[in-house]
Parts: C-alpha cells; sequence; structure tokens
C-alpha cells in the first residue's frame, strides 16, 4: 500500500503540480477507502437486523396471528403475538 506523500513545502501554492497530482491521487484513494468501509459496515448492520428477524417497524408494531372462534353470531377475535 503507498504511504501518504511526505512534503517538505508547507503551502499547496508552492507545491509542483507532480506533488498536487500525487496528493490528489492519494487522496481519492482513502476516499474510496471509507467510502468501502462504510458501506461494508452498513451492509453488516443490514444482515444482522435480517438475521434477527428485527427492525424498528417490527419492534413498534409486532406481528399477530388472529384467531377467530364461535359461530357467526358470537364471532370473537384473538390476537396473539406470532
Amino acid at each position: 500500500m503507498k504511504q501518504k506523500p511526505q512534503h517538505t513545502q508547507n503551502s499547496d501554492d508552492d507545491m509542483t503540480r507532480e506533488d498536487l497530482k500525487e496528493a490528489l491521487a492519494y487522496l481519492r484513494a482513502e476516499n474510496a477507502v471509507l467510502k468501502k468501509l462504510e458501506e461494508l459496515g452498513l451492509e453488516k448492520k443490514r444482515r444482522q437486523i435480517k438475521k434477527s428477524g428485527n427492525s424498528t417497524n417490527s419492534k413498534k408494531y409486532p406481528r399477530f396471528k388472529i384467531l377467530a372462534t364461535g359461530d357467526k353470531a358470537t364471532k370473537k377475535c384473538v390476537l396473539l403475538p406470532s
């Protein structure tokens, strides 16, 4: 892996065109790595949520099964957690 370019100059105005290109290439690579790490972290969270079967909506609104009992005149519905 290429190391960050070491600059002895203090100002971007004093850098040569080649130094600026090298610094830009480094920053682009660093940005790509950070984006990939963020993407992997989000994907890991999605997999954990999917695996556990819990999402923010399912915590607020748990799933229920409807159990109907009785005849048509006295039909009752009972909500049972699934």
